[in-house]
């Protein structure tokens, strides 16, 4: 049986023993990127309108925040891989590099606000009547 191994980067200054964060890099959308994605999830439209809640996967061209040239692609030498993580979830990052750029933070304080306000602000909701109704955040 063939033995292999996968190297997955730690962040620095983590533990190597197995407990420490590994290393996730934020993925941008980006048609000069150097890779395709696979697997990215889009908002479908029907008639020039976002469906909501449905999404469609397709390969999308793009780059890590961190690096404008990287690719992701698996390398393996001497019986090690190593491999990329990453995530379009900016939450989900752990790079150091990734979460000190203007990109991820501009990202960062978009999904704050959705994640306070919804796509639209539900604080307060017309009536047929035209009275209004407050809902709770």
């Amino acid at each position: 049986m063939t033995r292999r191994i996968v190297n997955v980067s730690v962040i620095p200054g983590e533990l190597l023993d197995g407990s420490g964060r590994v290393c996730i890099h934020l993925f941008i959308q980006d048609e000069q990127g150097p890779f395709v994605e696979m697997h990215v999830l889009h908002p479908v439209y029907e008639d020039g309108k976002r469906v909501k809640q449905r999404l469609e996967v397709k390969p999308t061209r793009g780059r890590l925040v961190c690096s404008l040239t990287r690719t992701v692609a698996p390398i393996t030498r001497g019986g090690v891989t190593k491999v990329t993580l990453r995530t379009d979830d900016p939450r989900a990052v752990t790079c150091l590099k990734c979460l000190a750029t203007k990109e991820c933070k501009e990202i960062l304080e978009e999904v704050a606000l959705t994640e306070q306000f919804g796509a639209r602000d539900t604080r307060q909701e017309e009536v047929q009547d035209g009275s209004s109704v407050g809902t709770p955040n």
